[in-house]
């Protein structure tokens, strides 16, 4: 009987259950719709000397991370809309003016997610996709000012507005008094045939500090090209490589911090960061497709003893039960090597599963 409950409580908990509704009339357009994921993962970390990870853990990742719900609103050429989670409670809130569909013109303006990244494949860890390991992803959802015309997008991404908006996870300097957000600028290109889809991107971000007889400024950065190459009708590579500056101060590279504080007086260590990546996904029929992919990252500054580097791997399998049901276990293995001190960080393999259902 415990077995069967534990069985029970584990299918409860991985899940993704994806909802919409629809309705037309003329020109007017109302859309609500909700994605609910659930995962289960077991993570076990060999500590490292200077770490103390807990060696053995269970985690759900992806439904307070990724889960969501929301309502889009389109009249005309002009559309709104707004999206809630669960730990990021206002996820998005847009307006959009499209000025020729066709060709993907459009202005839009309001939080949303930003747009200097790439990433693919990896579902552990709140879909993480070999972020860190390889590739580049930013989940910062930003107020922010964006054209787009041709697969060609320009941004303008403001700091946070208020308490509810912060970003203190990717933006330490935010943790300083002192600090003023400079707004961050960032551009990219989608292009594709039938042959591949192709994504360049780069970004410019900065941070001023500005206190009594102190006044440093922080320069961040990126640029970055990602792709999928079709190599026939059930496979695909996909590529990615970036370089990135002081990327802790805007991504996901939070391991690594630029600034210290002693006595009272700020110190800026300015690193750089490289990432290259490849995968591979096969559909065996139309009910199994399998994916995998390996990435490396290595971030090197002046001061550093050695380079600080990390290797991450990944292989899941899409089982499709019907359209309206799917399985994904996945396996993955993230070693972070050694640190720039030439200490063993030590590494993490995760295994788990993600449930998706569709009505």
């Amino acid at each position: 009987m415990k077995k069967l409950l534990y069985l029970f409580l584990f299918i409860c908990l991985n899940f993704q259950i994806s909802y919409a509704i629809e309705l037309e009339h003329n020109n007017f357009k109302f859309n609500i719709y909700s994605n609910i994921y659930g995962d289960f993962f077991y993570k076990y970390n060999k500590p490292s000397s200077y770490t103390n990870n807990i060696e053995h853990q269970f985690a759900s990742y992806a439904f307070t991370g990724s889960s969501n719900a929301g309502i889009s609103i389109e009249y005309g050429k002009t559309s709104f809309t707004f999206e809630a989670g669960v730990s990021d409670i206002i996820r998005k809130y847009y307006l959009q003016y499209n000025i020729n569909k066709e060709n993907k013109h459009f202005i839009l303006i309001g939080r949303d997610a930003t747009i200097a990244h790439f990433t693919f494949g990896q579902i552990s860890n709140n879909l993480a996709g070999l972020s860190n390991y390889g590739t580049l992803i930013n989940n910062n959802r930003r107020f922010q000012f964006r054209y787009g015309i041709n697969g060609f997008q320009i941004a303008l991404i403001l700091p946070y507005l208020s308490s509810w908006n912060q970003e203190y996870v990717n933006d330490p300097a935010s943790l300083y008094d002192g600090f003023i957000n400079i707004p961050r600028f960032e551009i990219s290109y989608d292009y594709s045939n039938k042959y591949m889809e192709l994504k360049t991107y780069a970004g410019y971000g900065a941070y001023l500090y500005d206190k009594n007889i102190y006044n440093k400024i922080i320069h961040s950065g990126n640029i970055g090209v990602g792709c999928k190459l079709l190599v026939d009708e059930k496979s695909s590579v996909y590529l990615s490589l970036f370089y990135g500056y002081n990327l802790s101060m805007t991504n996901s590279l939070t391991n690594m911090n630029t600034i210290t504080l002693i006595n009272n007086t700020i110190n800026v260590t300015n690193i750089h960061s490289f990432g290259v990546a490849a995968g591979f996904k096969y559909d065996y029929n139309k009910y199994i497709t399998t994916q995998t992919g390996l990435g490396y990252t290595f971030n090197y500054a002046k001061t550093y003893e050695n380079i600080d580097d990390a290797l991450g791997a990944y292989l899941n399998i899409q089982i499709k039960i019907n359209k309206y049901f799917s399985i994904i276990p996945e396996i993955s293995l993230f070693n972070n090597m050694q640190s720039n001190t030439k200490q063993s960080e030590g590494y993490s393999f995760m295994a788990g599963v993600l449930i998706f259902l569709k009505i």
